[in-house]
C-alpha cells in the first residue's frame, strides 16, 4: 500500500506544478495517523481489542511494539520525500522557517525515534526503571508535536478523537475495578525469606487462575504510590469447602526501584504491613491442566520457579481428590528447581506439603 502506488513525485516542471505534497508522502502520511489509536491502546490493560479478542494484554504488549515500528517506518517515508521535493524545488530552509509543519513533525519523529530505540529488548531491561519514567514522557511530546503536525488537515481530527475516547475509557476501567472491586482495605505484609527473596502476603477474598497476575500500587511508598506494578500470583485461592481465607502470596526477587525498596522496608522492619491497591488478576496459561497427565515433569530455574508453584500446588490437589473419589491408579508430578538460594528452595517445598 505505500510503494505500489505511483508515482511517487508529482511530475512538475518549472512551468507546470501539479502541487507541493508528493502521492507517497502524503499516503505513508495518512496510514502512520491511522496507526496512532492501535499504538496508543493496545498497551492498555484493559482495552476493548483484549475484551473483543480474549487475549491478555501482556500478550497484545508485542503488537503494540509492531504497530510502533510500523508507524515509525511510515513516518519516514513521509517526511524524506517532502525534504527531498522542496531541495529540488530551492525553498527548503524557507519552508523550515516559515512553517510549523516541518519543526513540529521533526520533533514528533525524533520523540519517536527515541520510543522505538528505547524499546528493544536489551536496552529496555538493560535501563528499565529509566525506560519506564521515560516512555511515557516521550510518549506525551510525541502525540502532542504530532497533534500539532497534524493542524486538523481533513478528517486527522478524527483519528485523535477515537485515541482520546478509547484511551479514556481503557485508563478509567481499572481504576473503577479497583475501587468498587476490591476498595481500599486491603494490606500488604513484606518478609525476607532469604537474601535474595522476598515474599509479599495480601489476604483477599476473590479467585484466580495458576499463571495470572495483578497489578499492585503500594500507597506508601513515596513516588512509587503513582505506578502500578505488574507480580505473578505464586499462590492457589482457598477451596470453596475450606474455612480458611486465600490469600495472593508473591515471592520477590529485589532489584532497583520499587522492588529494591520494598526490601529494605522489609529487612528493616520484618512482617510490616501497608495499604495495597489491586488491579487484576490478569493473564493466565490456557492448555491443559498438569493433573490430566498420568506423569508430569516442571523445571523450574531461579525466579522464575514462583510461576511454576502454583500450577504444581493446583495439579496435587486436584490429583489428590480425584484419588479420593475415582479411586484411580496414583499420577506422578515431579519437580526441579534450579537455583542458588537453597533456603527459597526449602521454603517453596515446605508450601508444598503444607498446601496439599
Amino acid at each position: 500500500m505505500t510503494l505500489g502506488p505511483q508515482p511517487y513525485y508529482w511530475p512538475n516542471t518549472s512551468t507546470v506544478s501539479y502541487g507541493s505534497s508528493p502521492p507517497i508522502a502524503t499516503r505513508a502520511g495518512w496510514m502512520a495517523l491511522a496507526c496512532l489509536p492501535f499504538m496508543i491502546v493496545l498497551p492498555t490493560k484493559a482495552n476493548m481489542i483484549a475484551s473483543l479478542t480474549g487475549v491478555s494484554h501482556e500478550r497484545l504488549i508485542v503488537f503494540h511494539n509492531w504497530v510502533g515500528w510500523a508507524m515509525f517506518a511510515l513516518a519516514l517515508v513521509h517526511t524524506f520525500p517532502f525534504i527531498i521535493f522542496h531541495i529540488w524545488k530551492g525553498d527548503m530552509v524557507n519552508e523550515w522557517n516559515t512553517s510549523v509543519v516541518y519543526w513540529t513533525g521533526v520533533v514528533a519523529l525524533i520523540a519517536q525515534a527515541y520510543l522505538q530505540v528505547f524499546s528493544l529488548r536489551f536496552i529496555r531491561n538493560r535501563f528499565y526503571e529509566f525506560f519506564k519514567a521515560t516512555h511515557y514522557l516521550a510518549a506525551v511530546v510525541f502525540v502532542l508535536f504530532f497533534f500539532i503536525h497534524c493542524d486538523f488537515r481533513l478528517s486527522s481530527w478524527d483519528y485523535f478523537v477515537a485515541t482520546g475516547v478509547i484511551y479514556t475509557l481503557s485508563f478509567i476501567y481499572p481504576q473503577v475495578r479497583t475501587y468498587f472491586e476490591f476498595g481500599l482495605r486491603h494490606r500488604a505484609t513484606f518478609t525476607m525469606v532469604s537474601d535474595s527473596t522476598m515474599k509479599v502476603t495480601i489476604p483477599i477474598d476473590t479467585a484466580w487462575r495458576p499463571g495470572q497476575h495483578v497489578f499492585l500500587r503500594f500507597v506508601h511508598m513515596g513516588a512509587h504510590a503513582l505506578t502500578a506494578h505488574p507480580f505473578t500470583i505464586c499462590s492457589i485461592p482457598a477451596a470453596r469447602s475450606s474455612t480458611a481465607n486465600s490469600k495472593l502470596i508473591f515471592y520477590v526477587r529485589p532489584r532497583g526501584g520499587l522492588t529494591g525498596r520494598l526490601a529494605q522496608v522489609a529487612t528493616q522492619r520484618p512482617g510490616i504491613s501497608v495499604p495495597v491497591l489491586l488491579d487484576g488478576p490478569y493473564g493466565g496459561v490456557r492448555g491443559r491442566p498438569l493433573h490430566a497427565y498420568d506423569h508430569v515433569l516442571v523445571i523450574a530455574c531461579g525466579a522464575g520457579a514462583g510461576f511454576s508453584l502454583p500450577f504444581v500446588m493446583d495439579g496435587l490437589l486436584r490429583l489428590a481428590r480425584e484419588s479420593r473419589v475415582e479411586k484411580t491408579m496414583p499420577k506422578k508430578i515431579q519437580v526441579l528447581i534450579a537455583t542458588r538460594d537453597v533456603h527459597l528452595c526449602a521454603q517453596r517445598s515446605r508450601k508444598i506439603d503444607r498446601e496439599t
